[in-house]
Formats: C-alpha cells, sequence, structure tokens
C-alpha cells in the first residue's frame, strides 16, 4: 500500500472532502466511522446512504444477490 497507516489515509481523504468546489456535493457512505469523521470538514452537503440504523439518509433493505443482479428493498 501507498499510505504508511490508517492516519495517513484518513488524512488524505480530509484532503479531497476539502477540496470539493462549490456547488458540489459529497455523497458518502455511512456504514463507516472514518467516513463520517472526514465527512465533517465538508464545505458542500453532504448526501449519506448505508445499511438501516446507519443514520443515512438513504438506506437499503434486504439486500439479495440474485443470477448475478443485486435487489433490495
Amino acid at each position: 500500500d501507498i499510505y504508511p497507516d490508517l492516519a495517513a489515509v484518513k488524512a488524505v481523504f480530509k484532503k479531497l472532502v476539502e477540496s470539493i468546489r462549490p456547488g458540489g456535493r459529497l455523497i458518502a457512505c455511512w456504514d463507516h466511522v472514518h467516513v463520517q469523521e472526514a465527512a465533517r470538514s465538508a464545505s458542500v452537503p453532504v448526501i449519506t446512504y448505508g445499511r438501516p440504523g446507519s443514520g443515512a439518509r438513504f438506506t437499503a433493505d434486504r439486500i439479495r444477490i440474485q443470477a448475478g443482479r443485486t435487489q433490495f428493498e
């Protein structure tokens, strides 16, 4: 890997979030606490998705993979 540790990965993602231009949006998977931490530095609206109970705005329930397709409710 090119990053020496988790702190380095988190720092890069924080910079990425901070580089989103005005008028942009951050779309983030809210299942992961590290993503939530990085999203705190966003100066643009954050649109969240994730598993039920994650606190995300959009969630998928009853996820199934069948015949090579992913289905959810």
